[in-house]
């Protein structure tokens, strides 16, 4: 199970490469042409939509998934200390981009609105069944992918280890 969830953050991040190498270049800008497409027609806005759509409709995807692989490949071949000194660099990165976004999304017109929405609950819809089988959906998905995180923990214990009382 463990590959499966390796196989399934490698497309993950293979599609958000894709989208970090499209937000830095003028792919979003209005009148750009629509990305990877045959099509020379331009958008008529900026539409990260389109261009996800339009991006894993062709090869280029396996290009990124490759990169990401061999990132991958490089990082384990070089030990768990390796995968420490990435964590520390990363993790910080993610957080700065957060910030980042987060002050970007204020400042742009109604994002505080935005906000507002977002913070107001909506109790009616608990009554809503597709809102209950969206919560259960969520909790198995996010349990299944945990066990990527026990596997990850665990190959940190001595192989002589306890793994009953560890666990």
């Amino acid at each position: 199970s463990a590959l499966f969830i390796t196989m399934y953050y490698i497309a993950i991040l293979g599609w958000a490469l894709g989208m970090m190498i499209g937000a830095f270049g003028s792919l979003f800008q209005p009148g750009a042409t629509a990305p990877f497409t045959p099509f020379t027609e331009p958008m008529p806005e900026p539409n990260a939509t389109v261009y996800f759509f339009s991006l894993i409709s062709t090869w280029n995807p396996l290009v990124y998934i490759i990169i990401i692989w061999l990132a991958n490949l490089f990082i384990l071949r070089q030990g768990t200390h390796t995968i420490e000194k990435a964590v520390r660099i990363f993790v910080p990165l993610m957080w700065l981009f957060m910030i980042i976004l987060a002050v970007r999304g204020l400042t742009l017109p109604g994002g505080f609105d935005g906000v507002m929405y977002l913070f107001t609950p909506a109790l009616d819809g608990i009554r809503e069944p597709s809102v209950w089988k969206g919560a259960f959906s969520q909790m198995f998905f996010s349990l299944s992918l945990g066990l990527g995180t026990m596997t990850a923990y665990a190959s940190y214990l001595p192989k002589d280890a306890d793994q009953v009382n560890n666990s």
